[in-house]
């Protein structure tokens, strides 16, 4: 398998850009994609989970709207 890429700073900025990926190679799992992939579970899953809630808050309040008074139709959504 040819050598894809590294992980590496690029020039004049502090973000980190992934240039190498080889989940097969069970090494290269042991020494950057497992660092790698504990980076990317802590950045998602708040991030995930903070979408579902804004998500399914939208729906509970939407759904209760009629009752504070807002008449809608079925129309209405489209």
């Amino acid at each position: 398998m040819p050598h894809i890429a590294t992980t590496a700073l690029t020039s004049g900025n502090s973000c980190r850009v992934l240039t190498d990926r080889r989940p097969e190679d069970p090494d290269f799992c042991e020494s950057e994609g497992k660092r790698i992939a504990t980076r990317n579970l802590w950045i998602s899953v708040p991030n995930l989970l903070m979408a579902f809630s804004v998500w399914m808050q939208w729906s509970v309040v939407l759904s209760k709207m009629p009752a504070m008074g807002f008449d809608f139709t079925i129309g209405d959504g489209a």
